[in-house]
């Protein structure tokens, strides 16, 4: 069993000079300890601690590897040069110019048996807390025993915000469109004018522009019950600690009741979500006779997703914008071509046994003597 670890983006950035910042450490009980040394005067120290852990009979020593080269080989495979040929690990703690982390522990299975192995995690700017975490996960029970309270916590959490898992789902399929790069977007940003774009646009709406965005647009009533999941959603994303700011783009045309913009203040305040308003990580609610045409460009340009009502629930939207964006994609590059393209014809007198090719793959293979390639199109 393997483990490997290759650091996070920074090491890319400065692939050189790792080795005057990655110090690593073999621990007590095979703990492995790293220490990222601060890069400025405003940072700390950073401690990464690993344990590749089982409870059942090992065979041989734990082995470690911290050279990426060496791990991966010359020829950079999908499977690794010293776990494809069995080769042990060099144990080297020293410092190495392209470091990585790589452990491997030996053990026997008997037919039918099932094993458990567990790999911790633990990152603090703090050496102690790392160590402390170590030790008290190095249990399987312990571990267990968290995996379950997790489990109860969340489940928890889903019953008081009145959550189902078709909910959670969705929000989390809504959430990481939202704050990971989104594909979709291209979608949106070729329809808008080609010019520039002011961020500090959307200061006077009270809006940064530093945080995700979510556009809700709204322009009749009996959409309502779309705004209401937004909230529940936004409501999901701070319980989670996620900040993403919520603006509800109100289209009602200009009266004096105001029935739309009436109901979203009530769902608000049903939600007990008033203090969220006009904040960083809030809900903004903005009428479309009180901005600007540009400044509703500029929104729907910042906006992560872009959420209109008129057009259905948010995973009936969601689902409709991937369809339209994979149909967008489906054609790219190709030319067309024949049903069938063959490649190096052959004597039509020369009997081929088709049981005998090899790398047969259902539309051809390679004989003998001379290859024939059919590949079907379509």
């Amino acid at each position: 069993m393997n483990q490997f670890y290759r650091g996070n983006l920074q090491d890319y950035a400065h692939m050189a000079f790792n080795n005057l910042f990655l110090i690593f450490k073999k621990l007590e009980n095979e703990n492995i300890l790293i220490k990222r040394k601060k890069r400025g005067a405003n940072q700390k120290d950073i401690y990464l601690g690993t344990s590749f852990y089982t409870e059942h009979e090992t065979i041989g020593e734990f082995e470690i590897e911290i050279d990426k080269e060496k791990f991966l080989g010359k020829k950079q495979n999908l499977i690794p040069e010293m776990v494809r040929d069995s080769k042990p690990y060099s144990q080297n703690m020293g410092l190495v110019t392209d470091p990585a982390l790589a452990t491997k522990r030996t053990v026997k299975i008997m037919p039918g048996e099932k094993i458990i192995f567990d790999l911790v995690i633990c990152i603090s700017d703090q050496k102690d807390i790392v160590l402390e975490l170590l030790e008290k996960y190095k249990n399987t029970n312990v571990i267990t025993k968290t995996f379950e309270l997790a489990r109860a916590k969340v489940e928890a959490e889903s019953i008081y915000l009145g959550l189902k898992g078709t909910d959670i789902e969705k929000y989390q399929k809504l959430l990481s469109y939202t704050i990971f790069n989104n594909p979709l977007k291209k979608l949106r940003v070729n329809t808008l004018p080609k010019r520039v774009y002011t961020q500090s646009n959307l200061w006077k709406y009270g809006i940064s522009g530093d945080l995700p965005i979510i556009l809700l647009k709204i322009e009749d009533l009996n959409d309502m019950y779309v705004v209401r999941d937004m909230l529940k959603a936004h409501e999901y994303f701070k319980n989670k600690n996620i900040k993403v700011d919520l603006v509800i783009l109100n289209n009602e045309p200009n009266s004096y009741d105001q029935y739309i913009n009436y109901e979203i203040e009530n769902a608000i305040l049903n939600k007990q979500m008033e203090y969220l308003k006009n904040i960083s990580g809030g809900i903004f609610i903005i009428n479309i006779n009180q901005i600007d045409k540009d400044d509703i460009e500029l929104l729907e340009f910042k906006s992560n997703v872009i959420i209109n009502a008129k057009d259905g629930d948010i995973k009936t939207i969601i689902d409709d914008l991937e369809e339209e964006y994979l149909k967008e994609i489906k054609d790219i590059g190709l030319d067309a071509k024949p049903e069938y393209v063959v490649q190096e014809e052959m004597n039509n007198n020369q009997n081929i046994d088709m049981n005998n090719l090899k790398y047969y793959n259902e539309y051809g293979g390679f004989s003998e003597n001379r290859i024939r390639i059919y590949n079907k199109v379509g």
